[in-house]
């Protein structure tokens, strides 16, 4: 058995996970190769894997993921890509592997963010769960904004897909409170499932991306990625549907218009944090932005 370590701008090293990756989560290796071949994988993406006849059998990994806390600017590490194969599992691998890479996090890092459905794996690292909430307001149905134009978008079209890149490229953070500042990658990632595309709209009068959908007379706002980004009443009127009620999937502070409330939020997928960090008291990690 082999250990190897941050390897991941060699593509045909990084090659070695795909397999991995589609026994333990299903992501087929095609869905991968595409990404790579994309250009989307995260630079710092650093994984710590173990081999058998050179194949991936055990990963944990992370990246360096920017963030707005609190008006300040912070990076922290984003563990992701935690699996073993099921041949190899309940021989102490894990253990081993977040041991070096936890060990090497706290040498580069003031805090480290994961994502799962089972806290309890991770409670023994000094993990500790962080509650999300979803913000809520009452709204006014507002005319549409003539001429209305919103478009469903492909982006996996050449045409799109360098829009989206512009839009990354210049891309202004959700919120001030607490937001990821770049996280281009996990969004495309993402955007690979059905679930997403039919939500992903382009704004041509608001040179924005919106993620939404309307359910009865909600708003539901996943994200939105924009340079400037659009106050609340601009989204109603370019939405066009007669809502009463915004509900949004993050911190919606520089949406200007409805007054908050917020509502705790059950998914089953625990966000977690290690280290120490100042978080808001309220706060909701953008879907579209998960790891």
């Amino acid at each position: 058995m082999d250990f190897l370590s941050a390897y991941a701008d060699n593509p045909s090293d990084r090659e070695r996970l795909y397999p991995l990756f589609e026994t333990v989560f299903d992501i087929p290796a095609s869905l991968l190769q595409d990404f790579s071949a994309r250009g989307y994988w995260d630079p710092t993406y650093r994984p710590y894997t173990f081999l058998d006849g050179g194949q991936a059998i055990a990963n944990a990994s992370y990246f360096a993921l920017p963030l707005v806390v609190q008006g300040a600017s912070i990076t922290v590490a984003a563990l992701q890509s935690v699996m073993t194969h099921p041949q190899w599992r309940g021989r102490g691998l894990m253990t081993q592997l977040m041991v070096r890479l936890l060990d090497d996090i706290d040498r580069r890092y003031d805090a480290a963010l994961l994502f799962t459905e089972n806290p309890s794996l991770y409670e023994k690292y000094g993990f500790e769960t962080t509650p999300e909430v979803l913000f809520t307001a009452p709204v006014q149905p507002v005319p549409l904004n003539p001429p209305h134009c919103l478009y469903r978008i492909d982006p996996f079209s050449e045409q799109i897909g360098a829009l989206i890149a512009n839009l990354w490229s210049h891309h202004t953070p959700i919120s001030r409170e607490f937001a990821p500042r770049q996280y281009s990658s996990s969004f495309h990632l993402n955007i690979y499932t059905t679930f997403w595309q039919e939500r992903l709209h382009y704004a041509p009068s608001l040179d924005a991306l919106l993620i939404f959908e309307v359910s009865g007379q909600t708003l539901i706002l996943y994200d939105v990625i924009a340079s400037n980004l659009p106050t609340m009443e601009h989204i109603l009127r370019t939405v066009g549907a007669p809502v009463t009620r915004i509900e949004t999937h993050f911190n919606p502070d520089q949406l200007r218009g409805p007054k908050w409330s917020v509502q705790t939020e059950h998914t089953g997928l625990y966000l977690m944090m290690r280290g120490a960090l100042q978080l808001p008291a309220n706060l909701k990690y953008p879907e579209l932005a998960h790891f």
